[in-house]
């Protein structure tokens, strides 16, 4: 419904500068008038190196201190899988987790229990990390993150009851910078703003996934600008929102037209239509996180979120779309952690976040122990760990502990958040439910490789890792044929390769050693490194 009201101005940008702003075009002393949603709780960069406007609201200001209290503690509910990659930033989260919350207030600090959601086989951080292990999404059509309200739907339905009332949603980039206050007003959520989650700027979109649910231009106006994380919410509220949050994520991903416009995004805007939907709305923290180089000081921040790269001359100055001489990019250490004492920045650096950043790393590092071994496979010969492991063809089982009622209609008193559980449920060929929590006894772990999709991973986890090196080489190689004037001839053969390999030998149709084997870039890497690493059950899986 097209709503025609205009919307009144409630706040307003000066620019104070002697050269003016917007690249001159605003001479010094432009003062506009702007409309926001919550005129109460702005939302913008605080300290963003170019912005030179300045800003304020003609509302009062909202209480976005939280209540203090026990009675708000919160648990932090984390999502990953088990790859290298997000393996070493979920170890620092954690490490600096526990560092903050050993620094609350003993008696009166918010800060409670940490949940890793693993959505993936089990990994070697389960005497590390708290964890429970959930079912992959079945089919992420390429996009992994898809898995990720797959996760907290099943954190309601599979994993042991949590002890506190509010849980606070977390990815794994997130540094804690101070103890963590839970910042909700009563029973209303409180999150981060994104500037970039805008559902008044795609209304036929947005209209699209609220099934008969009708919204004015208005209500979109209203909609809440935020993503899954970080937020503070009740848990019976995101019990509600999560199944909803996946089915609506889903067919994002699955509409052309949804999916080319918020690409990255589409499960933030995901979360935020599932709330409308739910009758959940959210408070706004603009500094409940940071994120660097755009945000420069500590400040007042919580969170300190590093999606960003960091990029920086040798003299400190800041190179923003231009790879700097110095950089801290988490994406440079897609395959492994960072390397130990990673070199910090130039002294002439201004931006206090990304120094703390490095700092923070480096500390992780020094005191983590084996901190080249992120998923800790190393350390368990490639084998998950695991208490309590079963099949999928036995009960599921528990160490005893009641859970919670309201769970699937079980009953029982709560289980403490600090002690060690273990609860199985088994969907499919996934071992699913468990919570490992770290030095908890173990018990004999028994071989859980056995079912075909299981086996299945292993082979393919492998299989890319170790031709990840060699693909990427024949794709460069690809890459600068097309660049250059040299010729492909008419077979298809690479004539810049100058191996013969043609596309007709990666046929589709073939099993997977075949196709591998026959491209002469990784026939070697297959040969030498993964063929002898496999038995005849998984060449017979990769031969379906």
């Amino acid at each position: 419904m097209r709503d025609a009201t205009p919307r009144p101005c409630n706040v307003w940008v000066f620019c104070p500068a002697a050269g003016g702003c917007a690249g001159g075009r605003e001479p010094r002393g432009a003062c506009w008038l702007k409309h926001q949603p919550r005129p109460e709780n702005p939302t913008g960069p605080a300290d963003a190196p170019d912005n030179p406007w300045t800003s304020g609201s003609m509302a009062a200001p909202a209480d976005v201190r939280g209540e203090r209290g026990v009675h708000k503690r919160f648990h932090v509910v984390v999502t990953t899988n088990a790859n290298p990659y997000q393996a070493w930033q979920v170890r620092t989260m954690h490490y600096w987790y526990l560092k903050q919350k050993a620094k609350q207030d003993p008696r009166d600090g918010q800060m409670g229990g940490f949940t890793r959601v693993l959505h993936d086989q089990p990994d070697g951080l389960m005497d590390e990390i708290p964890t429970c292990v959930v079912d992959r999404l079945d089919d992420e059509m390429g996009f992994v993150v898809l898995s990720r309200p797959n996760a907290f739907k099943q954190f309601f339905e599979k994993c042991p009851e949590i002890e506190e009332d509010y849980i606070l949603m977390a990815e794994p980039d997130h540094l804690y910078l101070r103890p963590l206050d839970n910042l909700m007003n009563g029973r209303t959520p409180a999150a981060f703003p994104f500037f970039y989650i805008e559902p008044a700027k795609f209304p036929t979109l947005v209209r699209r996934f609220m099934g008969d649910v009708t919204i004015t231009d208005a209500d979109l106006a209203a909609m809440d600008p935020i993503g899954s994380s970080p937020v503070f919410i009740h848990k019976d509220d995101l019990r509600k929102i999560a199944p909803t949050w996946h089915d609506v994520t889903v067919k994002i991903k699955r509409d052309p037209e949804a999916n080319k416009e918020w690409g990255w995004v589409l499960e933030m805007y995901g979360y935020t239509i599932a709330s409308w939907l739910s009758g959940v709305r959210h408070d706004l923290r603009p500094k409940l996180q940071a994120q660097p180089p755009w945000d420069k000081s500590v400040s007042d921040f919580y969170i300190l979120h590093f999606t960003y790269g960091n990029d920086y001359d040798l003299d400190g100055t800041f190179t923003p779309g231009k790879m700097g001489k110095w950089r801290f990019d988490k994406r440079t250490w897609t395959q492994g952690a960072p390397e130990n004492n990673l070199t910090r920045p130039p002294a002439g650096m201004d931006n206090e976040l990304v120094r703390f950043l490095v700092d923070a790393v480096n500390e992780a590092s020094a005191s983590l122990p084996h901190w080249d071994d992120p998923t800790g496979m190393k350390r368990l010969g490639g084998k998950p760990a695991g208490q309590g492991l079963r099949r999928k063809d036995t009960a599921s089982v528990s160490s005893g502990r009641p859970r919670a009622g309201g769970r699937r209609g079980g009953g029982g008193g709560a289980a403490s958040a600090s002690t060690p559980r273990t609860t199985t449920a088994a969907t499919g060929d996934e071992l699913t439910g468990q919570i490992i929590v770290p030095n908890a006894k173990r018990t004999k772990r028994p071989e859980i490789w056995h079912s075909p999709h299981a086996r299945r991973q292993r082979v393919l986890f492998l299989l890319l890792l170790r031709g990840l090196v060699a693909k990427c080489s024949r794709t460069r190689d690809r890459h600068d044929a097309m660049l250059s004037p040299r010729r492909m001839n008419r077979g298809g053969v690479d004539d810049i390769a100058g191996d013969g390999s043609t596309s007709a030998d990666l046929n589709d149709e073939a099993p997977l050693p075949e196709r591998l084997a026959a491209d002469a870039r990784t026939r070697d890497v297959f040969n030498a490194n993964i063929l002898p690493r496999l038995d005849s059950g998984d060449l017979a899986v990769l031969a379906t």
